[in-house]
């Protein structure tokens, strides 16, 4: 059967295309898959224990300047009494915690945390689902808004 899409000439050309898309694919990604999905970490943040009032603080996450954090608002604000849970997909470094009195509006504390992801669930070469947890400790002298 040499019908017009069989015929050897053909399936030949198509192969040839085909090993030199591969090779082009492979060349342009240094030999790494090319991914295509965003895996999400959570940044879990919550007080530590001690804090007078803390029915009534609010944790916020913010980037730091000019950096960018994959969170689905530039500041991802919790409630009063609560933990905050930001998810993201750009997995920032490092990030600005502060915690704010509900009732005064007054701002107890900014303090920029180093992030270290602890990889959670099925990994595979393009990654994984990652969380960090961060507790919030008092503020000290050098943590003065």
């Amino acid at each position: 059967m040499s019908g017009r899409n069989h015929s050897s000439a053909r399936r030949c050309r198509t192969a040839l295309v085909l090993t030199a898309a591969a090779v082009l694919s492979a060349a342009a990604t240094c030999g790494k898959p090319i991914c295509q999905v965003a895996h999400p970490a959570k940044v879990f943040v919550h007080l530590a224990d001690g804090w007078p009032g803390a029915e009534h603080l609010v944790l916020a996450v913010h980037c730091l300047p000019g950096a960018e954090c994959g969170f689905a608002h530039a500041t991802e604000t919790g409630y009063p009494g609560a933990r905050l849970i930001a998810t993201t997909v750009l997995r920032p470094r490092s990030v600005v915690v502060t915690v704010t009195d509900a009732t005064t509006g007054t701002q107890l504390l900014e303090r920029t945390y180093r992030l270290d992801y602890t990889p959670i669930g099925r990994q595979d070469e393009c990654g994984g689902s990652a969380h960090v947890l961060l507790s919030v400790e008092q503020p000290t002298p050098d943590d003065a808004p």
